[in-house]
């Protein structure tokens, strides 16, 4: 049975691997990837920005349950969200960096429809930009579907 935990597993996993040469974030290779349950998650976000000035950050999923009373099935709705923080003055100073919009468009392209194994086909629901004043930041919602068995006694 899959495990919440085993979807932002496998995205960072899709998405570390799209980073390699010929991948479609491999213009964005030097970007650290980080899933929310790292542990001392603040000290990794801020070397991470400080030395390279771009983090993309895999939330934790939660759900709602949208079952009936009729079925005895767990049926979740899944959410959760890839944040991008881009700090300009130090990612652009390498010439050909992707900006955090491309990237973030990128993440929704690479993302939607990929398939995790016991969830349904993931949806991104939209880009958001999030004005803050020291970075770019962009977020990724992501929607799934989880349908668990009722456990035994």
């Amino acid at each position: 049975m899959p495990l919440l935990s085993d979807l932002p597993t496998a995205i960072a996993t899709h998405l570390t691997t799209s980073q390699q040469p010929g991948g479609s974030l491999a213009a964005a290779a030097a970007a650290v990837i980080l899933p929310e349950d790292t542990h001392d998650l603040g000290t990794e976000i801020t070397k991470a920005v400080s030395k390279i000035g771009l983090v993309i950050l895999v939330g934790m999923p939660h759900g709602i349950n949208k079952s009936t009373m009729q079925n005895p099935n767990l049926e979740l709705q899944v959410n959760l969200s890839i944040a991008i923080a881009e700090v300009p003055i130090t990612w652009r100073a390498v010439v050909g960096r992707p900006k955090a919009p491309a990237i973030a468009l990128i993440i929704a392209q690479l993302l939607q429809n990929f398939k995790v194994a016991g969830f349904q086909y993931l949806r991104v629901s939209k880009l958001d930009y999030i004005p803050d004043k020291v970075r770019q930041l962009y977020e990724v919602p992501i929607e799934t579907s989880l349908i668990a068995p009722a456990l035994p006694l």
